[in-house]
């Protein structure tokens, strides 16, 4: 017979089979699903209806599944589903996502910096169990987040225990053992540079600027769409009323506009000396080839070479210039009216394969109309037609390899001149239809006569006999019947019109009852409210900003940025030399230049030289989540009378102006004093405003983007 204990065996036994056999009856059928349910999801995973979304084993088979359920491997491999809809970057697993030399690297700090005295439950945890192995440690998703809680649940939820245990410095409580702040929330110098200090204390307090003064932090600062972080209001409304002229260009002593394209300044007596070819040449030329002439000359490979060769030469004394140093001035200047000529025969296309040829990419039209300014044809024009006035001729013929020379002082080259007037050296000035001939007739000037013919001028006796108007110069006066002009004391007389006195420097004085004598506006007034004018003292042609966020200049300084490290140069394909792009940029990266971008705009430069330009003060990005985080809309009905300076103190003691100085961000003296942890203890505590960790902090930290569809799974979708 079978001992009690053979037949409670036994029983167990049929017990265990045939309960198992019922489960997986159960889960092999149609309804498995609703019997292993473990309970409705939370509402952010509402919407999902296959485990399979979730859980790696649901499509293995029950067995299977049994393992699973024991398998600590199977948590990762589920954790790697979330990632299909939660990007958290390459190190999801670790630690806040932080990849793990950095997070090696905070906890040595911290453990240096504070000592341990965790809450009693994290240590007696601590003691019984191994400690948490921060360098190579695996968080899954469910070790913070739990599932199967139901819609009103919290899946974000965490314990300041559960917080705490892995970190060295641990603590009770954020008003007990919380490390203290350092430098917060400062960790950088602001993108745009103003200086609180200054402006506070000496600008707004003079007369004409006390009206536009700003009363409090609201009339420049605004909260975000979430009302999180504060930002600066545009332009317009903080800065314009006293900053809009200096980028215009009022009261500016110097140029208004960039130099652009320009004649560079050429020793041109030197060329003639020593029989160099370049044709006419400006001879009060003396500027220097600006960075953009040089980026749109590069593109030509005898540019290049000549650039080489007439490094650190003055061009404007060739007189002990070498041979080689001659041609290749030869050689520049040739290039200059070459992209004159070439402006005018194709206009704003010449620009573009220039452009095109020294980025090494195409240009789509809105960034060449960005980057060209809309230059006007007839600015070029104007400006060759001065500068340059046989250009047409002259390219033509080099280009068919003649030789062009300077022009002597007593030749008169005139084949492109715009005029139909051409000296035919027969004493004949042809007009087309329209003839002068002064072949039988003739001006003598030996007895004080000009015969033209059957009609004489006789200024034998002084006189000029017109009828009955005389023009007597006898008396140095001439006659005109009830008008008379009178030189006998340097005056002409004009009845009753107004006089106009010619004193001894003949000069024309314009006396006080006399008509007023207007001048034309000169170019560069002309183009006050911005655009490109010529500029016929530098012999260049130069683009005045177009108020604030001008278009050219913002183009070239983003264009240019990213460019500013230098290449390597390909040889033989056209492609431009490095150190183009640096050039550009720090012409226009000027504090002092047209357009003043830089005095407010601060350049961060990183580590591989690169240079970012800050256009607009900081503004959240959606996808950097940063480890603490703070609501400013949420405290504002907290304020006092004090408002923002509750907590902003302005550090009178600080040079705000030297974190400027240079290209790195992180070396700054800020315009406020850091803020002190009493301040925020004050209210935050657990039976006030609570003091949970994530009341002010991010667990994942890092850039991460929102989960978007590839193209493939897009064209997956539509071929089902």
């Amino acid at each position: 017979m079978r001992s009690w204990r053979a037949k409670r065996g036994a029983a167990t036994k049929w017990v265990v089979s045939v309960t198992i056999g019922l489960v997986l009856l159960c889960i092999a059928g149609d309804g498995r699903q609703q019997f292993i349910n473990p309970g409705s999801l939370t509402s952010q995973h509402a919407e999902l209806s296959n485990c399979g979304s979730c859980h790696g084993a649901f499509e293995s088979t029950p067995t299977e599944w049994l393992h699973a359920a024991f398998a600590k491997s199977k948590l990762k491999e589920d954790s790697e589903r979330c990632l299909n809809c939660h990007k958290l970057g390459d190190d999801a697993f670790r630690p806040h996502s932080i990849p793990t030399d950095t997070l090696a690297s905070l906890t040595k700090t911290a453990a240096i910096t504070y000592p341990s005295s965790g809450a009693l439950s994290v240590r007696i945890a601590n003691t019984l169990l191994d400690p948490p192995n921060e360098g190579g440690r695996v968080l899954v998703c469910g070790t913070c987040h739990s599932e199967h809680h139901g819609s009103d649940f919290n899946l974000t939820a965490m314990s300041d225990e559960g917080c705490t245990t892995c970190h060295k410095a641990q603590f009770t409580s954020f008003s007990e053992g919380h490390p203290a702040y350092v430098a917060y929330p400062y960790q950088r110098r602001t993108g745009i540079q103003f200086d609180h200090l200054s402006h506070f204390g000496k600008h707004f307090q003079t007369e004409q600027n006390k009206s536009l003064a700003s009363k409090d932090c609201g009339n420049c600062h605004k909260p975000d769409s979430v009302g999180q972080k504060m930002l600066v209001k545009s332009f317009e409304i903080v800065c314009g009323a006293c900053h809009g002229g200096q980028i215009e260009g009022e009261g500016r002593a110097g140029a208004k506009g960039i130099a652009v394209f320009s004649v560079p300044g050429i020793d041109p007596y030197a060329l003639q000396d020593r029989a160099v070819a370049i044709g006419e040449w400006p001879e009060f030329a003396e500027g220097p080839v600006t960075p953009f002439m040089d980026l749109l000359l590069s593109s030509q490979n005898n540019y290049r070479a000549a650039k080489t060769i007439l490094e650190g030469l003055d061009l404007m004394d060739l007189s002990d210039a070498t041979e080689e140093q001659i041609g290749a001035v030869e050689s520049l200047a040739w290039n200059v009216k070459g992209l004159f000529f070439d402006l005018r025969i194709n206009g704003l296309n010449e620009l573009k394969t220039r452009l095109e040829t020294g980025f090494g990419r195409k240009l789509v039209t809105d960034e060449l109309a960005q980057l060209t300014g809309l230059l006007p044809s007839g600015v070029v024009q104007s400006a060759q037609t001065k500068w340059f006035p046989n250009l047409f001729i002259e390219v033509s013929r080099q280009r068919k390899g003649e030789r062009v020379f300077l022009p002597s002082d007593d030749e008169s080259q005139n084949e492109d001149s715009t005029d139909l007037k051409t000296l035919n050296g027969t004493g004949e000035i042809d007009l087309g239809d329209d003839e002068i001939d002064l072949g039988d007739d003739e001006i003598d000037l030996g007895d004080d006569e000009i015969d033209l013919g059957d009609d004489e001028i006789d200024l034998g006796d002084d006189e000029i006999d017109l009828g009955d108007d005389e023009i007597d110069l006898g008396d140095d006066e001439i006659d005109l019947g009830d008008d008379e002009i009178d030189l006998g004391d340097d005056e002409i007389d004009l009845g009753d019109d107004e006089e106009i006195a010619l004193e001894d420097d003949d000069e024309i004085e314009q006396r006080s009852d006399g008509p007023t004598l207007e001048t034309p506006v000169i170019d560069e007034d002309w183009a006050a409210a911005g655009g490109w004018y010529q500029d016929d003292d530098t012999f260049a042609l130069r683009y005045r900003p177009v108020g604030h966020a001008d278009i050219f200049i913002h183009s070239w300084l983003d264009v240019t940025s990213p460019l500013t490290v230098s290449r390597t140069s390909e040889e033989g394909n056209n492609k431009v030399e490095p150190g183009w792009a640096t050039d550009i940029f720090e012409e226009l990266a000027n504090a002092k230049g047209p357009g003043v971008c830089i005095k407010c705009h601060s350049i961060d430069q990183s580590d591989n030289a690169n240079v970012s330009i800050n256009w607009r003060g900081a503004r959240p990005d959606p996808n950097q989540h940063s480890f603490t985080k703070y609501s400013h809309e949420s405290h504002f009905s907290l304020l006092d009378e004090k408002g923002c300076v509750t907590c902003h103190i302005v550090n009178k003691e600080s040079d705000f102006s030297v974190g400027f100085e240079d290209r790195d961000p992180t070396t700054f003296a800020s315009n406020f004093k850091p803020l002190e942890q009493a301040v925020c203890a004050n209210c935050h505590q657990a039976k006030k405003a609570t003091d949970s960790c994530l009341t002010c902090h991010n667990y994942h930290v890092g850039e991460f983007t929102q989960a978007m569809p590839t193209t493939n799974d897009m064209l997956a979708t539509n071929n089902n």
